[in-house]
């Protein structure tokens, strides 16, 4: 049975088609970051077709001259199928209804992302969309953002709990976590204490 995607905003769930922020204070934005910057790749260019980074740019993470790169994430794309394997594997036999859950993408996301970061001790979290995604997905496991990966550990333990969370979900090998945008590049406002980004958790 198809899941329904409800929509409900809350402390684990980000919707990422929210209205993207204006750069009113002249931040540069990845179409304009220049070759002459220090801490951006000098060989970079933005693919036409993409389909995600492997490793995160240079030129996304925060510096002292590109304070606010637009906002990317590091995610790993999942079927409905796959969360309600989980939840099958983690209470076997008991249903969706006894454990207060619903066939809803949403609901489901969230209490996966609840027991994984207590399992972990990190915190994972999820969106609904995603943009360059080369696989099927109905949801997308969030470890961190490009302002929020050091206060993680670091881009490579971000991985390694990626690839963790990959092993619970069983998802298939082919499958990689990488850094993707929202439906666009979001450009987070100066005024952090203002950002819907900030408030929802996703720095």
């Amino acid at each position: 049975m198809a899941l329904s995607h409800s929509v409900s905003l809350d402390d684990v769930h980000y919707n990422t088609s929210v209205k993207r922020e204006e750069n009113l204070l002249g931040f540069k934005s990845r179409t304009e970051l220049s070759d002459t910057d220090d801490d951006t790749d000098d060989d970079f260019e933005f693919p036409d077709d993409f389909q995600g980074f492997d490793d995160l740019p240079k030129s996304y993470r925060p510096s002292k001259k590109n304070p606010y790169p637009d906002l990317i994430h590091l995610l790993l794309p999942v079927t409905d199928q796959s969360l309600l394997s989980f939840i099958d594997r983690l209470h076997s036999g008991v249903s969706l209804e006894d454990l207060g859950l619903s066939n809803s993408s949403s609901l489901l996301a969230k209490y996966i992302a609840k027991h994984l970061s207590e399992q972990r001790q990190f915190k994972i979290q999820y969106f609904l969309a995603a943009d360059g995604v080369p696989y099927e997905a109905d949801v997308y496991i969030h470890m961190c953002s490009n302002y929020s990966v050091e206060e993680r550990g670091g881009e490579e333990e971000a991985k390694r709990v990626a690839e963790w969370v990959k092993e619970q979900l069983e998802l298939d090998e082919e499958i990689k976590p990488k850094w993707y945008f929202g439906l666009e590049p979001e450009t987070p406002s100066r005024y952090k204490k203002n950002s819907m980004w900030q408030r929802r958790g996703v720095w």
